[in-house]
């Protein structure tokens, strides 16, 4: 039985949750090509596999943290922010936080309200112990075309999977939905925003929208691929409000229904 989980990010700054737990039973059917890339040798036919999720979001950095991170000229350490929940993203098996910021990849970098962020920031999160970003949200534009490219090339530089931008349409072809294999479990990633606060996408560059036919049609594609479970990241919802409105609770039901 597929599942599927819908992700809820409305808070600034940084949260996680406690992580998601996923079990199966991995049998001697599987493919021999996969198994070799994906389980351990070892494994009987019926061992029962785990796999503990983690969720943070959502991640700014405002004009004070930039400067408190500035050790030297255009040298910034973001290391010690991340510090204490180091130790809880790396019980998870994958960690996965929505990054609601732009990194341009020159000065100047400016908090509200438009989050242009150091590099920097990227390295600390990896460091840190988080796997996977997802970079669809009210900022995903706040630095333009170059902006959104350079934070994708630096983002799968430091070794993290993406999505929710795109460079291009072959670009989203090729990546999109976000397939992700971990000790015998895949995933399909998704992740939608609401808006861009007003900014429109630059050609030939890609930001996922809350577009209903569109995201029917890429859980269709999902669930082709056969993975045992779809999440969907949605940065949805009223600012500053903690409950959900009727458009999400619509949205939610439909989700579930696809």
């Amino acid at each position: 039985m597929l599942i599927r989980i819908f992700i809820l990010l409305l808070f600034p700054l940084l949260f996680w949750s406690d992580g998601i737990v996923f079990n199966k039973q991995i049998r001697t059917t599987t493919p021999p090509q996969y198994k070799a890339a994906i389980l351990p040798q070892t494994l009987s036919s019926d061992t029962l596999q785990t796999l503990r999720l983690m969720f943070g979001g959502d991640i700014m950095s405002q004009l004070l943290q930039i400067e408190a991170a500035k050790i030297g000229e255009n040298t910034y350490d973001y290391t010690p922010c991340f510090q204490y929940v180091k130790p809880i993203f790396e019980t998870a098996d994958l960690a996965i936080a929505n990054l609601e910021c732009t990194l341009p990849g020159k000065p100047p970098y400016t908090g509200y309200p438009d989050f242009k962020s150091p590099e920097q920031l990227a390295k600390a999160l990896k460091i840190n112990g988080l796997d996977i970003l997802v970079t669809s949200n009210n900022h995903s534009l706040d630095s333009g075309l170059e902006g959104l490219n350079n934070t994708i090339s630096t983002l799968r530089r430091e070794g993290f999977m993406q999505t929710g931008t795109f460079t291009d349409m072959n670009h989203k072809k090729l990546l999109y939905p976000l397939i992700i294999y971990k000790k015998g479990f895949k995933i399909a990633l998704l992740n939608y925003t609401l808006h861009t606060n007003g900014n429109k996408t630059p050609q030939p560059a890609m930001v996922n929208r809350l577009e209903t036919e569109q995201m029917k049609h890429d859980i269709i594609e999902a669930r082709k691929m056969k993975p045992d479970v779809i999440i969907t990241f949605l940065h949805w919802g009223e600012e500053y409000h903690l409950d959900e409105n009727a458009n999400q609770r619509e949205l939610a039901r439909l989700l579930h229904v696809w």
